[in-house]
């Protein structure tokens, strides 16, 4: 039998999640709601929520970017992205986040 992911195991909980439309307004270690609340997220988190926990975790990893943890990323123009974070940044905060795992 295979092991199922839960939202306990994911390190992005440890960030609260935006406020609607982009996410659910949840605190920091609840997990996600759906449907205005009413019902939990209990396999992932909204996209927000992610991308807020690397943003405060990692540093983002895109040449030209290279943000450090706190920061924003920065779009081609140099401007802040708001609510959002580059994928190698997203990648960088879940492997780091996998190994502290792994060395607990």
């Amino acid at each position: 039998m295979t092991e199922r992911t839960t939202i306990v195991d994911l390190p992005q909980t440890a960030a609260s999640c935006p406020p609607p439309p982009k996410g659910c307004g949840a605190p920091a270690g609840s997990l996600c709601t759906l449907h205005g609340g009413t019902r939990p997220h209990t396999t992932n988190t909204h996209r927000a929520r992610t991308d807020a926990w690397a943003v405060q975790t990692a540093t983002c990893t895109r040449a030209g970017c290279e943000a450090a943890p706190g920061h924003p990323c920065r779009d081609s123009d140099g401007q802040p992205m708001t609510g959002k974070a580059h994928t190698p940044r997203k990648r960088a905060a879940l492997r780091a986040a996998h190994l502290e795992g792994e060395a607990r």
